[in-house]
């Protein structure tokens, strides 16, 4: 039933309906099919990585991790990423080289095969070892053969093709001597002969290294380290001799008569003595195309060094890296082993970054390739994001054209200039209309930086350094921090004097919490834990004046009492600093923490282009207080809120002041009591214009009873008929600096003529009912109705508390003429809409129409004389409905505007969480012109909701997303349903909640391209006359059905997802074959019978023609007449 209201408005008692506003029903375009999770690019270093592996031929490269997932790279711009079932580690991988398709191994004792000869890989086959662990792999170049190694020390032999076990198999016993009673241990790892494909080496950890005959099934040789320990091997590419590392630091080099060549110990020989080194880990054994051989390692450095990269050439031994090397491999010029091995480059994954290095230019120091791929997100530990899927190009242009101008030329290390060695894959179609995608990711060292991720690749666009904006100055007192007016400004530029370092520092002091760009106005927000930054843009190099206002934000509770965690709270991580000021974690039932102490360099500096700071707001740490907890910005009002715990300060960015301070207690004190509020002056008192020009006011008014301020002509008058009415509630009060410190009651008079000062205060009351004190969790600058039963819109600020409560700041601006002289008015409304279910987590404003309304912005201009810098906001007359959304941790709700009473009830309600969960993100979007709320849920749902309806669009389990609640803050939704995340510490993944945005995997492009294998290397004549290798070995009479079956029990064979693709696709493809072979028959029927009647007219032609003959011939002689 609609409800009809009729208010009386405007000058001399006009009556207007005010019921149109309801009668207008919202068309809402977006439908639950159209809604779906998806995971499009990965950006950033693998985390966690533990091996690697490249296909030399296709030029791909692939990166297991400990997580359980894949990065498969080709060349810049062509990547794939896939995760296995289970998130177990990947402990080897092996390409089948040409082939386009992976083999891995996880720790449950399963071989799976991945096919990548389409977009996305996905394993095809699974093999699971039932007795036995499996510890190494071996696969010949174009053998379909594999051989697997176990922890028993058994060898079984696997076909690639159907994935079954072989019943040819290598047992530990058989292996050994029959005169050793040990037992050698598991199978390090296994290799072919270069030269004889009928021998195979075995190794053993207990250092036991075996040189078995395929054919004859029988040990030729059989040698004991005498390290008693064995790590890897690696065959010359003779085949005459190998190479051994073990765990004491030693490589012994062996030939295949048994004999030891030489030992050496490359980082523990001195001049005096040999010194202990830490183990080799891998080892290979090159030969270039000249000089004498390559001998590359990984460990091996002296005892209480980190393993790094080292390469041994004759008597020259150098380090190629000093970091933790997990694993390498090299690209070499040919497949076949047997030919000569020139290596092009080594590829070694760290903890951290992927090294590539030049073996091509010189051996003697060689050079590091410049990594194309952007793996230098975790430089710094990534705090906080910020993502634009829709950003302005221009932007984008402009930050690229800066990281050009502003690029310093240090002096490092000389890269490279051979081409990168990885190129594989076909690169993906590009969109006709690309999109302008911007990503900002805030980190734990001061930095910001912007990245454009429109394609599949992440380019660093500009990056800057807020650290250089502060004093670092050793034992600086808080007094002397706190008072900005006796400040000396500094004569030498900040990013000069910023570079130097105190270990005194808190090292989160300058950590960046969360960050918040205008991208139309292009100011930039950058919060600390106690500080906010303002900065604006511009293309010039000048000089900026940098002013720092202190906030005292403290708070004093009267009630000391333990604090009962909520629900919420179980989901922080212990010792996670920075989630106490996240905006997204509930943060109102913790307990005041120490704020670091930070100063700002201030004065006049000359700034380089980009974005300059101009504003510094620190909170000031006489006491413990809450870190700054949520900031928002109105680039068109020039205000910016800032929300520390209970407190609430907004600051005029314009004339770089403070304008007010407020308390969640107060604004809930005047909601619920309003005769308690604090006496007030007269209405007639307030000065429009204070005494003190610039000086900031706050007025505090009760709107709930009836009075108020409004803006209009007919307003004031009517306010001045109604004096001789009876008296109302307190009107509003004007308090100064003086009054605030010497404690008079307010006086109307006094502060009329007096200067007015800033509201701020020392300490708040705790709340009425004795518990932690009401919180500030998120505010909106708005431009709409700001009373009830209210035909005027004017700007205003939305202020959502942890106890439910959303309360309204009306903002009166002063005139454009005015705005640099005139202070900007606050007045806390009555006004008050409670959900009624947990703490407010998001607010957003929308139209008649159901658009979201944008906080009041301006758009950038570099001229200083821009006309649209000087407007102003003022209010204005509106006869429209706007909606009102409320999320809290338990359900949304959706309130009209104007409201028709001080208890409106909502236009529409769902619940989001049940008993069980709370709501950890709430964020309200735009997707193809509609209004759309997305949240997710402590159980891992992530809902959709169709605005301003409420109508349920999706519910997805997303778990994955609550891997680790420390990356929740990163969790950011943009226009269009796209989203970003931090899925590990090192990378940022992009997700897709709206499936019309179109399939990524078109501009990720495919991995595997048809080439040619390498022809194997030819022998000459005389070679191959006096050669005595043996013929060439038949694996598949050896390996095949005559070798029997192996027992079921070894292994268990799986289908994978990609069986069943290729099925349905099989069905599909067999389906379509019947239909055209029906077609080919029904089309030979018809060709028959076409045969048939052609055969019938050519005998009737032949008849017509014989009759028409003989006719012809009796005719022929006779006259006309005698016929």
């Amino acid at each position: 039933m609609k409800r009809i209201r009729t208010v009386v408005y405007g000058r001399f008692g006009e009556s207007s309906s005010r019921g149109g506003k309801e009668d207008t029903t919202v068309c809402e375009r977006l439908r639950p099919q159209d809604f779906a999770v998806s995971k499009s690019f990965r950006y950033g270093f693998p985390h966690q990585p533990t091996c690697v592996a490249v296909d030399s031929v296709q030029g791909i490269l692939a990166i297991g991790t400990y997580t359980g997932s894949l990065r498969i790279l080709g060349r810049p711009g062509v990547e794939a990423h896939v995760q296995h079932e289970g998130n177990t580690p990947v402990r080897n991988l092996r390409f089948l080289i040409n082939e386009g398709a992976l083999i891995s191994t996880c720790p449950e004792d399963s071989i799976h095969l991945w096919n990548l000869r389409q977009a996305q890989p996905v394993i095809v086959q699974s093999l699971r070892f039932n007795r036995e662990r499996i510890t190494c792999l071996h696969l010949p170049f174009t053998s379909k053969w594999m051989f697997v190694g176990t922890e028993k020390g058994n060898i079984h032999i696997v076909n690639i093709e159907r994935f079954d076990v072989s019943g040819y198999s290598i047992n530990w016993n058989k292996a050994i001597d029959i005169q050793c009673k040990t037992h050698p241990g598991p199978v390090v790892q296994i290799s072919d002969n270069p030269i004889d494909s009928n021998k195979i080496l075995l190794g053993y950890e207990s250092g036991m290294v075996v040189l078995w005959s395929l054919r004859s099934k029988t040990a030729e040789l059989r040698v004991a380290c005498p390290q008693k320990s064995l790590t890897s091997f690696h065959w010359f590419n003779d085949g005459k001799q190998f190479i051994c590392s073990h765990t004491d630091g030693t490589l012994s080099i062996w030939n295949i008569k048994g004999n030891s060549t030489d030992t050496l110990c490359p980082n523990g020989k001195t001049s005096k003595e040999t010194r202990p080194c830490a183990p080799i880990t891998k080892v290979q054994w090159l030969s270039p195309s000249s000089g004498e051989p390559l001998i590359l390692f990984s460990g091996g450095t002296t005892k209480g060094k980190r393993k790094g990269l080292t390469l041994c050439q004759g008597k020259t031994t150098k380090l190629l890296s000093p970091d933790i090397i997990l694993d390498f491999t090299t690209i070499l010029s040919s497949p076949w082993k047997e030919d000569a091995q020139i290596p092009r480059a080594v590829i070694a994954v760290t903890t951290s970054r992927l090294l590539v290095y030049d073996l091509m230019t010189s051996l003697a120091k060689p050079l590091a390739y410049d990594v194309p791929y952007t793996f230098e997100i975790h430089e710094s530990p990534v705090t906080c994001t910020q993502y634009f899927s829709d950003c302005p190009p221009d932007l984008i242009a402009d930050l690229g054209s800066l990281a050009s101008r502003l690029k310093k030329r240090n002096l490092t290390r000389e890269a490279s200039r051979q081409a990168w060695p990885i190129l594989g894959g076909v690169s993906g179609e590009q969109p006709e209309k690309p999109p302008s995608e911007l990503i900002i990711t805030g980190h734990a060292d001061g930095t910001v930086k912007f990245w454009d991720s429109s394609s599949a690749s992440l380019i660093l666009l500009y990056k800057m350094s807020t650290v250089k904006l502060f004093e670092k100055e050793k034992g600086k007192s808080s007094e002397e921090s706190s008072d900005s007016s006796e400040r000396k400004p500094s004569t030498s530029e900040g990013s000069e004097s910023g570079e130097r370092s105190s270990q005194d520092e808190d090292p989160e002091a300058y950590s960046i919490q969360m960050i918040h760009l205008c991208e139309h106005s292009r100011i930039l927000l950058v919060a600390g834990a106690a500080h906010v930054l303002v900065m604006s843009f511009s293309m010039n190099e000048k000089p900026v004046e940098f002013v720092q206002i202190d906030l005292n934000l403290t708070f004093e509770s009267s009630h000391e009492q333990p604090l009962s965690p909520e629900p919420e709270n179980a989901f922080m991580q212990p010792g996670d600093r920075g989630s106490t000021s996240s905006p997204e974690i509930p943060s109102h039932t913790q307990q005041p923490i120490p704020l670091p102490s930070v100063s700002c360099k201030t004065g006049m500096f000359k700034r380089h282009p980009g974005f300059q700071a101009e504003l510094a707001c620190v909170i000031s740490n006489s006491h413990d207080g809450w870190p700054v907890s949520n900031i928002s910005l109105s680039s068109q009002l020039g205000i910016i809120s800032i929300c520390s715990g209970p407190s609430l300060a907004l600051v005029d960015i314009v004339q770089k002041k403070l304008i007010t301070t407020l308390s969640a207690h107060e604004m809930t004190s005047l909601a619920e009591s309003p005769s308690n509020a604090p006496p007030t002056t007269p209405m007639s008192a307030i000065p429009m214009t204070p005494g003190t020009p610039g000086t900031p006011i706050s007025l505090t008014l009760n709107l709930e009873a009836g009075g108020g301020l409004d803006f209009s002509e007919a307003t004031v008058n009517k306010l001045e008929k109604k004096r001789n009415k009876p008296p109302r509630p307190a009107p509003p009060m004007v308090r100064s600096k003086s009054q605030a410190k010497s404690g008079d009651p307010p006086n109307g008079a006094e502060s009329s003529e007096g200067g007015a000062g800033s509201r701020q205060r020392a300490s708040y009351p705790s709340s009425g009912d004795g518990g932690p004190p009401d919180t500030v969790q998120c505010t909106k600058f708005a431009y709409t109705y700001t009373k009830k039963n209210d035909n005027w819109i004017s700007p205003c600020l939305f202020v959502g508390t942890a106890k439910g409560n959303t309360f309204i700041v009306v903002i009166n601006m002063p005139s454009a003429e005015e705005r640099l002289k005139q202070p900007i008015l606050t007045i806390i409304t009555g006004t008050v809409f409670r959900p009624k279910s947990g703490l407010i987590m998001t607010l957003a404003l929308l139209d008649n129409q159901g658009h979201l309304f944008p906080s009041p912005l301006k758009f950038w201009s570099e001229k200083k004389n821009d006309n649209s810098s000087n407007k102003t906001v003022l209010p204005q007359e509106c006869s429209d409905r706007h909606f009102l959304v409320t999320i809290t941790e338990r359900e949304a709700k959706v309130f009209q505007l104007p409201p028709a009473h001080s208890n409106p009830n909502p236009y529409s309600k769902t619940a989001v969480a049940d008993d069980t969960s709370v709501v950890l993100i709430a964020e309200v979007i735009v997707i193809e012109g509609s209004s759309c709320l997305i949240c997710l849920t402590s159980t891992g749902q992530l809902m959709a909701f169709s605005l301003p309806s409420l109508t349920t669009l999706m519910s997805a389990e997303c778990s994955f997303l609550l891997t680790d609640f420390r990356y929740l803050r990163t969790l950011k939704f943009s226009e269009g349903g796209q989203a970003i995340v931090m899925c590990s510490p090192y990378e940022i993944q992009k997700l897709s909640v709206f499936t019309r945005n179109g399939s990524s995997s078109d501009s990720l492009g495919t991995l595997f391209r048809a080439l040619e294998t390498p022809e194997k290397p030819s022998q000459g004549f005389f070679s191959s006359l006096f050669s005595s290798q043996a013929s060439p070995l038949d694996r598949e009479q050896l390996f095949g059905k005559e070798s029997g079956a192996a027992s079921r029990s070894v292994a268990e064979r799986m289908q994978g997802p990609g069986i069943q693709q290729l099925q349905e696709v099989s069905i599909g493809l067999a389906g379509a074959m019947q239909k055209n072979r029906e077609a080919l028959a029904e089309r030979g029927e018809k060709l028959s019978q076409l045969d048939k009647k052609t055969a019938e007219l050519s005998l009737n032609a032949q008849n017509f023609a014989d009759v028409a003959s003989q006719i012809t011939l009796k005719y022929k002689e006779k006259k006309w007449y005698q016929v």
